[in-house]
């Protein structure tokens, strides 16, 4: 049997990332969402696979927390920034915002 180079290892380690993504978000049981959001980030910098952005603002870099619309997290939108406060840990992350700029008509 064959050894399996990079390239295949990192379509492997993406498919498992993205199964306990998918896991953590449906799920209701709170410390198995928590397991699994730490396995596949463990899994994404043991094989330098990127998260994408949508995946990385669902849940709390912290304390692994699923962010819930209301339940537990706070988001506030100031100048360019999004901010979300965990309500679980009380830390804070922040991405960029850009603004749609509407067209002045000349």
């Amino acid at each position: 049997m064959r050894r399996l180079g990079k390239s295949e290892k990192k379509i492997i380690a993406n498919k498992r990332i993205n199964y306990l993504f998918k896991l953590a978000f449906k799920t209701h049981d709170k410390e198995l969402a928590k397991r699994a959001i730490k396995t596949a980030k463990s899994l994404s910098t043991r094989f330098r696979v990127l998260i994408s952005k949508n995946i990385k603002r669902k849940f709390c870099k912290y304390c692994y927390t699923v962010f819930n619309s209301a339940n537990n997290v706070k988001v506030r939108i100031k100048k360019n920034l999004v901010e979300y406060n965990c309500l679980g840990c009380g830390k804070k992350s922040r991405f960029p915002f850009v603004k749609e700029k509407s067209k002045k008509p000349k």
